[in-house]
């Protein structure tokens, strides 16, 4: 895990909202033992130019290790660009129930949920690594 070294100095920030709304039930649909009967509710949440893809993994079922690890997002949602937002889920290991405080910067691995507006509407659009504004031809505030 490297840090990122993008310039985050124009991106605006919220507390909760819709686009963490979405970015939580998705999560919790594809932790769901029985996802495969419930395509229709994840395709309403994602991106319709990354639903083959989300269909693609859900038959072929998700790595064990990252289901366990997406217990939790963090409910500032960063917005890198126009209609464009980051929910951060850190990895947390299954046995970890106490509270952590972190008493000064410190790295730790996140999965990011990448979503997209489209007419008041957030969807998903990736999962994993923080995809840059620029992958999609959007323009960030600040990079």
């Amino acid at each position: 895990m490297t840090a990122g070294t993008e310039d985050r100095s124009n991106w605006r920030y919220e507390e909760s909202g819709p686009a963490f709304e979405v970015a939580d039930l998705f999560i919790t649909l594809i932790r769901d033992p029985d996802v495969r009967s419930r395509l229709d509710e994840v395709r309403g949440l994602v991106t319709a130019e990354s639903w083959p893809v989300w269909q693609e993994r859900i038959e072929r079922g998700f790595d064990r290790a990252l289901i366990v690890e997406l217990r939790g997002g963090l409910t500032k949602v960063r917005h890198p660009a126009e209609g464009m937002a980051y929910v951060f889920f850190p990895a947390v290991h299954p046995d970890q129930v106490d509270p952590i405080l972190y008493d000064r910067p410190q790295q730790i691995a996140m999965n990011v949920v990448t979503l997209l507006e489209n007419r008041g509407v957030w969807r998903v659009h990736e999962l994993g690594r923080m995809v840059p504004p620029h992958e999609l031809g959007i323009e960030a505030y600040s990079w």
